[in-house]
């Protein structure tokens, strides 16, 4: 089936599905399915079909392929359909329990569904649940979709709990983790997926640009060029409209979303639009975006502009870890600072031992001159500001920059100058004993 075919399947299959023609709608989706498997939007139509006409056991198996990964209203429909809600609902129904381990057969990649969900602190969670598919280890980031269908970052602290800890735990194992994310962010009932490049949020475009259509795609990326130009001369207004033009007829276009979002973030009154903003972005890092660093670099930016700048910096430190390229990794380096510093985050300062492994990180330098005195940090330690860049000395870097770290290096070179004139002087001495010796000795009788 070419591009043009699919569209125009999906296009009949919709227009059926709207005029609650959920049988004829289904067959047309079911095709569309065995051409283009896996796609979350035709299997979301599959699953309201299903429920409509009352095949609904059907209906759950279809819907656990796609659980956690639907906008929140699509999610909220199918599961007053199939008569399931997620706990503390309204509705008195109770979240379905996970399906067998075998079924997790159909999903790929590390899918972590919650069952609960424990606040630790402000800014930890201790969250239960089993594994789906692949893998989690301590160490490791988790991608969460709260309730407004945001992506977060959610760092693993602990698997296991602080007596027993773990490594990992693999697909059908129940888990409990400590993750470093704030409590209300997390909803029980989603599934969280494990970063690991692209795998966060698969890609499911029904009809998108492809070998099948070269000619249409060269000519959606020209004028996709032409709007971006108009769009650094600062005409938003205009390239909205057109953009929404663009949107109309490709929804699933990554650099178009990309585009929306940036006029959303930075169009003067009437214009901008933070909330809309994250919506096209968080479309776009799910079309593919998710390493490209110019739609990284504008998820950061609209999400410290939705009061989460936190979360849009992890964003920026996961791709700077995957970047390996040594210009692109220096860039996204002085990105990540900047960052920090516009959205008064602070810095983070890591220290490692002579093995190269991290024994102490800390944000206040009081906490460093503190760590260094008592020596749980030594002087040969080298150290690494907000996780990017080069190890360096601490005595070339920190101490330089601040007086009360300085303080310490100075007084132990005093202290290794004083040792060094005792050293000297006791040689000194020594050798002035030893001539006085050979001349007293040298005027005695030879026998």
């Amino acid at each position: 089936m070419t591009n043009e075919e699919a569209k125009a399947l999906y296009i009949d299959a919709v227009k059926l599905f709207e005029a609650q023609a959920y049988a004829d709608a289904l067959d047309k989706f079911e095709h569309l399915d065995a051409e283009r498997p896996n796609s979350r939007h035709v299997t979301y139509h599959r699953c309201v079909c299903l429920a409509h006409l009352d095949r609904k056991d059907e209906a759950r198996e279809h819907f656990a392929r796609i659980d956690g990964k639907l906008e929140r209203d699509k999610d909220l429909e199918l599961k007053r359909l199939l008569k399931e809600q997620p706990p503390h609902s309204d509705s008195g129904y109770d979240f379905p329990e996970a399906p067998p381990a075998d079924s997790s057969a159909d999903l790929t990649g590390n899918v972590l569904v919650i069952e609960s969900a424990f606040p630790k602190s402000t800014d930890e969670t201790t969250i239960t649940g089993h594994v789906k598919s692949g893998a989690f280890r301590t160490g490791d980031s988790l991608t969460l979709v709260t309730e407004s269908g945001m992506p977060l970052v959610a760092p693993i602290v602990r698997i296991g709990t602080a007596e027993t800890p773990l490594k990992m735990v693999r697909a059908g194992q129940k888990a409990i983790m400590l993750i470093q994310v704030e409590p209300h962010h997390v909803v029980p009932g989603s599934m969280a997926t494990c970063i690991t490049q692209e795998e966060s949020y698969a890609e499911t475009m029904v009809v998108g640009m492809n070998a099948d259509a070269p000619s249409t795609a060269s000519q959606s990326e020209g004028k996709l060029l032409e709007l971006e130009r108009k769009l650094r001369q600062g005409d938003y207004a205009g390239v909205k409209d057109k953009l929404a033009q663009v949107l109309a007829e490709q929804p699933d276009s990554c650099p178009a979303h990309r585009l929306m979002a940036r006029i959303y973030l930075e169009g003067g009154e009437g214009i901008q639009d933070p909330k809309r903003a994250l919506d096209h972005i968080r479309r776009a890092y799910e079309l593919g975006g998710a390493d490209d660093p110019v739609v990284v670099d504008t998820l950061a930016q609209a999400m410290a502009a939705n009061g989460e700048a936190q979360h849009g910096l992890r964003f920026l430190e996961r791709l700077y870890s995957s970047t390996r390229e040594f210009e692109a990794k220096n860039a996204l380096a002085q990105r990540i600072i900047e960052f920090r510093t516009r959205h008064k985050l602070g810095h983070m300062w890591e220290f490692a031992d002579s093995y190269g492994d991290v024994i102490f990180e800390a944000s206040e330098i009081h906490e460093i001159v503190r760590a260094i005195k008592t020596g749980t940090v030594p002087k040969t330690a080298l150290c690494k500001r907000d996780r990017v860049g080069e190890w360096r000395k601490v005595e070339e870097t920190l101490a330089l920059e601040y007086p009360d770290i300085g303080a310490l290096f100075k007084a132990e070179a005093a202290g290794n100058r004083s040792v060094l004139l005792y050293v000297v002087i006791a040689a000194l001495a020594a050798v002035l004993v030893f001539v006085l010796i050979n001349l007293s000795g040298g005027g005695a009788p030879q026998g």
